[in-house]
């Protein structure tokens, strides 16, 4: 091997550099298309409909880079079928609820098949509380904040109108 670098003018320091490259331009025969992965999304609603979850998983996970080519809807409805399918399987809570989380930052009306699990719906009913809350906490905050600055504002105007009342004098003595 070392043979072929030295024939082509490849010192040994360079092997790296031109491993890495060879690499680089073959990386993206690897990607997942968006066309691809919206293929494999509506696999993947087959396989939920047939109750295949770990297919379900398996065609999905390697789209997550691509979900930000899809439509709106179809971004709801792989976080949608994802987290289901995590759900379902018993993977860690944290998973689907940071799918859920996404799913409400894209429509925050959301609302899920309700016929379906019964654990998904109310971590999406808890979600959405948590959101209404925190957004209430942070208008009250906001509220307290400029009530702070308006009182702040009015008393310095109305130092800023009011006359001095004391005289200005000589100063005192230096003794």
């Amino acid at each position: 091997m070392n043979q072929i670098y030295y024939q082509w003018g490849i010192k040994p320091g360079m092997k790296r550099i031109v491993v890495s490259l060879l690499m680089l331009a073959v990386m993206p025969c690897f990607a997942q298309t968006s066309q691809q992965c919206q293929q494999q999304l509506t696999a993947a609603q087959r396989a939920h409909a047939a109750e295949d979850y770990r297919s379900v998983i398996s065609l999905l996970d390697p789209c997550k880079s691509s979900v930000d080519d899809f439509s709106t809807a179809s971004k709801i409805r792989f976080y949608d079928l994802l987290a289901r399918a995590y759900l379902i399987l018993d993977y860690p809570n944290e998973d689907a609820e940071l799918l859920i989380d996404k799913i409400l930052d894209i429509d925050d009306q959301f609302q899920p098949d309700a016929s379906e699990n019964n654990k998904y719906v109310e971590m999406v009913k808890s979600a959405k509380d948590l959101r209404r809350q925190s957004s209430q906490t942070r208008r009250r905050y906001f509220l307290i904040a400029a009530g702070v600055a308006a009182t702040g504002l009015g008393y310095a105007i109305y130092r800023a109108t009011q006359e001095d009342e004391t005289p200005i004098g000589d100063p005192p003595a230096i003794p």
